[in-house]
């Protein structure tokens, strides 16, 4: 599980990445994907909350000198 858990949250990670690129198209298919990955792991809501904050962390390290911070969403829900 664990093993699949990081694979997962690999893959959420490059898909926010990508969703938060300037002039990215919004598409929602990588994030309904994500999901069903995520049911079928038997993810719960809180685990996956922990994917989500990671990611942000992450993004937002890697973006925090050029302004881009202040046009992201970060809502999760």
């Amino acid at each position: 599980m664990k093993l699949k858990l990081t694979a997962l949250a690999g893959r959420y990670e490059a898909a926010l990445r990508k969703h938060l690129r300037p002039g990215a198209r919004q598409s929602l298919q990588p994030a309904l994907r994500l999901g069903r990955q995520a049911v079928a792991l038997g993810l719960e809501t809180l685990e996956l909350a922990r994917v989500h904050e990671r990611a942000r962390v992450n993004w937002e390290l890697s973006h925090r000198n050029n302004g881009i911070i202040k046009q992201a969403p970060w809502d999760f829900c």
